[in-house]
């Protein structure tokens, strides 16, 4: 078991930086460091690093696919957004897009916690009947905590766009 630790902690120490590097392409510096984290814990959960013939292409494409989840999860809360206040020379600028982006993950992590679990449970591809039995409560609860949360990542995004900052 101590080789297994060992073995772990060599790939993790190898790739980790990489890894960020990669996806921090996709989303924000911070979130991809909580992506590259998230992949690293299923990796060891799934002891998949012992399994894998490959494992720098295993953790390159769960990172780069972890990524683009998430990129596709805001981007869908986005969707809903009044963004009509942003110049259309900003909606192309890449930095601006990322501070969008971190921006509305922020303010779905201020959420209260049934309201956060269940919107990013959902936004995740997660079925309302799953969320309700994970989450010990009915149907109709989800879908009240999924709106909720919703309509107030959209109020507090509208009422923080000055939030938003770039470095010129």
């Amino acid at each position: 078991m101590e080789h297994n630790t060992a073995l772990f902690n060599q790939i993790f120490s190898t790739y980790y930086q990489q890894l960020v590097c990669v996806a921090a392409g996709l989303v924000d510096r911070q979130v991809a460091e909580e992506v590259v984290d998230d992949v690293f814990v299923k990796v060891h959960q799934r002891r998949l690093y012992l399994e894998s013939t490959n494992i720098k292409a295993l953790l390159f494409i769960s990172v780069c696919n972890a990524a683009r989840n998430k990129y596709a999860t805001v981007r869908h809360v986005m969707q809903d957004i009044d963004c009509s206040h942003i110049a259309d020379e900003q909606k192309d600028d890449q930095e601006y897009h990322a501070a969008l982006i971190a921006e509305v993950l922020h303010l779905i992590n201020e959420l209260p916690d049934r309201q956060r679990i269940a919107l990013m449970l959902r936004l995740n591809g997660i079925g309302r009947q799953d969320i309700a039995k994970r989450m010990g409560v009915t149907v109709d609860t989800v879908r009240n905590h999924i709106r909720n949360g919703l309509v107030a990542v959209r109020k507090r995004f509208s009422n923080s766009s000055h939030r938003v900052r770039f470095n010129d």
